[in-house]
């Protein structure tokens, strides 16, 4: 399977961080206690980052919500965080980054040629964000947008290219990530070490 961060038809919207995969499950059992008891039974399974969407999540948060969590071969202080909305459910990452508070990122890239483009990137340090950085076209215009430290691996001069779609692409994030010690385009990072954990929302 090609990996979907290398994969220029597939949305990729994937968060990492550098704690291992028993954490990130305890903060989400116990964050899902909080804001939907009951609802988000937990189970373990093969992984597939496939299952969650072919190509890219449905519009809109109507559908029942689901995420999966696993940890890459080889890298058991890692683990990965998939969701099956289309902002990456980047309010649970939030709260998740606040529970164990280790280094964390979500990186969200839309496919080649759709109407409304967007390719950000998310680091929390100690539960907070740290650096978040942004490249989108929404009613036809381009934005930039930066907030927080500049990270060393950072490619300023690009910021200040004249065609703001030109700033950030997915190659960008993706070499953003390999600083960071995740090389999303690689099969072994979409190749789990064991079984995932899977919460799969239950509605009435």
């Amino acid at each position: 399977m090609e990996p979907p961060a290398a994969a220029p038809e597939r949305f990729l919207s994937v968060t990492v961080a550098a704690a291992p995969l028993v954490r990130l499950d305890t903060a989400l059992s116990e964050i899902f206690d909080r804001i939907k008891p009951g609802r988000m039974p937990r189970r373990e399974g093969t992984f597939d980052p496939l299952d969650l969407y072919l190509t890219e999540p449905v519009a809109g948060g109507a559908h029942p919500h689901r995420v999966t969590i696993s940890s890459p071969v080889g890298a058991a202080e890692t683990s990965i965080l998939l969701t099956n909305l289309r902002d990456g459910w980047s309010s649970l990452s939030m709260l998740v980054a606040r529970a164990h508070l280790a280094l964390q990122a979500q990186v969200r890239s839309t496919p080649v040629g759709v109407e409304y483009p967007l390719h950000s990137l998310q680091i929390w340090r100690g539960g907070e964000t740290d650096r978040y950085v942004r490249v989108m076209r929404d009613d036809d215009r381009w934005t930039f947008y930066e907030r927080g430290s500049v990270q060393p691996f950072e490619d300023q001069s690009s910021y200040r290219r004249h065609r703001v779609s030109d700033r950030i692409g997915r190659s960008t994030l993706l070499d953003y990530c390999r600083a960071l010690g995740w090389d999303l385009a690689s099969p072994d990072f979409w190749t789990a070490s064991g079984d995932a954990v899977h919460y799969d929302e239950v509605r009435n």
